[in-house]
């Protein structure tokens, strides 16, 4: 309801009991509150503290009085948003929206089942993903604008707990259907050290649908391939 402005000239019980009411939230009194007319370009249209260190600045509920929607206290802001969704022909609706647009922005793919998933929408295509445990984008990187000569793309493995290590490798794929059947080709690059000492080389390697790996060609820091590879020609030794 809205307030009774006409209760005549004289400020009685019930007008005071209208704001009471509205503040407390009771129902039907509870009125939505416009600042407006606000014209200081110093002071704050609406400010809200609360003196304890520990206490809530500013708390808003959910319509059901289950869960926070926004807490405010000394340690900063806490949301809480919806996780969005994905409908049957892959169109997704994020929960946080940039821009005005209703299909682009973030959201939480898997619900509210603590998966750590985190999602970027854009014309409610997902185009990138995070998880605890990889990085996925579904569209093509581009890494541009690089300073001459600079590490446009680094790929680095934890510090080795030992002499030698092989680093995080780089895997190029490419599928073919063989009936029902997808088979996936694998070319991998990866890095090795060999000795305490940095002594290094890099492989190429290929595996078909993850099984076993073979090396295609290795070359070593210094320079020269070792092990062998075939040629349109032949095969070929090389020895360091």
């Amino acid at each position: 309801m809205s307030f009774d402005r006409e209760l005549g000239t004289t400020v009685r019980k019930e007008h005071i009991l209208q704001i009471v009411k509205a503040w407390e939230g009771d129902e039907s009194y509870g009125v939505p509150l416009a600042l407006t007319a606000v014209s200081s370009s110093t002071s704050p249209a609406l400010s809200v503290r609360n003196r304890s260190a520990s206490g809530v600045g500013l708390l808003v509920r959910n319509s059901s009085d289950t869960g926070d929607l926004l807490r405010v206290t000394d340690s900063g802001a806490a949301f809480s948003f919806q996780p969005g969704s994905i409908n049957g022909s892959g169109v997704v609706t994020p929960s946080i929206t940039l821009g005005g647009d209703s299909d682009t922005g973030f959201w939480h793919p898997g619900g509210n089942d603590n998966n750590g998933n985190i999602s970027i929408a854009s014309q409610g295509a997902e185009v990138e993903r995070w998880t605890p445990t990889a990085h996925t984008v579904y569209l093509p990187t581009t890494i541009d604008d690089q300073n001459a000569n600079a590490d446009g793309l680094s790929i680095k493995p934890v510090n080795a707990a030992g002499a030698s290590q092989a680093g995080p490798r780089l895997v190029l794929q490419a599928t073919a259907l063989s009936g029902a059947t997808v088979n996936a080709r694998d070319f991998i690059l990866r890095v090795s050290t060999t000795a305490a000492d940095g002594t290094g080389k890099l492989e190429v390697l290929t595996r078909l649908n993850g099984g076993a790996e073979t090396v295609v060609m290795s070359l070593t820091d210094s320079g020269t391939l070792s092990d062998s590879f075939s040629t349109s020609v032949g095969k070929m030794w090389l020895c360091s």
